[in-house]
């Protein structure tokens, strides 16, 4: 059974690693600074992993600070390293650290870069044969830049209101994104919501049933979109 000073020796241990602050007794300092050096570039090495595009965004220094403050003000709870990202999103978006950096596109550009990560890593889920289905590994983003389509310094100038599907191809296994209007969202929430047959679900959202709108479904169904 681990000891009380034992334990709070840890807990001091890893305060510092996420802090800085405070010391461990019977450590040197520099042995504590080492390791938490290690530790933040463990942390950061994973997160430009998950991030390149945001990596890139950032100057060197921009970068480092941002996983300093993240790693100090943010309790990490994820079991996996790969999830890690997600906190980071959560931490930037509730802090609103994009627009302290003057990049208030920061928190869509984290977003889309997570959900490619989040949608390659859903589950398998069969779909009824023979019924028409929207492909189950999928996410539906509403957002206010388009970072999926434009340079960073473009898009402070485009703000807005973007909607894209990203999804899972389930024989290449790889992840696609593709933008969408506001009411292919609606038909495809139907779909996903249970109408069976596409004329139904425009039943149902009050959508013209029009040879144009069926020929944007074919298509779906050939990107694997939509599943019969």
């Amino acid at each position: 059974m681990i000891g009380e000073n034992c334990m709070q020796s840890v807990k001091a241990f890893a305060h510092f690693c996420r802090t800085g602050e405070g010391e461990v007794r019977g450590v040197k300092q520099e042995v504590l600074e080492l390791y938490r050096n290690r530790a933040l570039k463990v942390v950061s090495k994973n997160l430009q992993r998950e991030f390149p595009l945001a990596r890139r965004d950032l100057t060197d220094r921009e970068w480092s600070q941002l996983v300093e403050d993240f790693v100090r003000d943010h309790a990490i709870k994820a079991p996996q390293m790969w999830k890690i990202g997600l906190e980071l999103f959560d931490y930037v978006s509730s802090s609103h650290y994009g627009e302290k950096l003057g990049r208030p596109y920061f928190n869509d550009l984290l977003w889309f870069e997570w959900v490619e990560i989040a949608v390659g890593f859903m589950e398998d889920l069969a779909t009824p044969p023979g019924i028409l289905s929207l492909n189950p590994a999928h996410e539906f983003s509403h957002l206010r830049y388009p970072v999926f389509r434009s340079f960073a310094k473009d898009l402070l100038h485009q703000e807005g209101d973007y909607f894209l599907l990203t999804y899972r191809h389930p024989n290449k296994l790889k992840v696609y994104f593709l933008e969408i209007s506001p009411p292919m969202v609606l038909l495809l929430e139907t779909i996903r919501a249970g109408a069976r047959s596409l004329q139904e679900a425009c039943e149902k959202i009050g959508l013209p049933f029009t040879e144009p709108l069926c020929e944007k479904v074919e298509e779906l169904i050939k990107k694997k979109v939509l599943l019969i």
